[in-house]
């Protein structure tokens, strides 16, 4: 019976370190492209530079944030469509749902959670169109309601942001 606890205990670890391994992998094999534009910011620089600032309307928002990892590509051949698709069935393995999936155009833009006792964990934020692709990562603590405090309204095309649902249970389901 030792043994058997052991073995689970060990994999609950090894399961909590290894989390997110798509992402990362996903971000390192392209953050050294010539045309990638990678940034990888902790919380803590985050809350350092909100330090210097007189006024931001997401402070509360951004000290619930511990990571940002974004990955924006200007050439839409770097990222193929099966490249998102293993990112993305990996993401899932590794307990991410959509939250949301947008296609509008050319443009196709998916939500991502990872959520533990109804608070979001993980965002994940992906975004292609002919023209470019980008990946937003953020390790976080949110709660629903605080997914329609994030103003993308000063970020090009923005506005699909606004569709996301303020509490788990607005979520549409199939």
């Amino acid at each position: 019976m030792k043994q058997i606890m052991l073995i689970c205990s060990l994999l609950a670890f090894n399961s909590s370190i290894f989390g997110q391994q798509s992402v990362k992998k996903f971000y390192n094999q392209l953050k050294h492209n010539e045309n990638v534009t990678s940034v990888k910011l902790q919380g803590w620089m985050i809350k350092s530079v909100l330090a210097f600032t007189d006024s931001f309307e997401g402070e509360d928002i951004v000290k619930k944030v511990s990571k940002i990892i974004v990955l924006s590509i200007d050439e839409n051949d770097i990222v193929t469509d099966r490249d998102i698709d293993i990112l993305v069935n990996d993401a899932k393995s590794e307990y991410y749902e959509d939250l949301m999936i947008i296609r509008e155009g050319t443009t196709r833009v998916r939500f991502m959670v990872k959520e533990n006792e109804q608070r979001i964990k993980n965002l994940l934020v992906i975004v292609k169109d002919t023209e470019a692709f980008t990946l937003i990562n953020l390790d976080c603590n949110l709660k629903w309601e605080d997914l329609k405090n994030i103003d993308f309204s000063k970020i090009d095309g923005g506005e699909v942001f606004d569709k996301i649902p303020t509490k788990k249970n607005e979520i549409p389901r199939a």
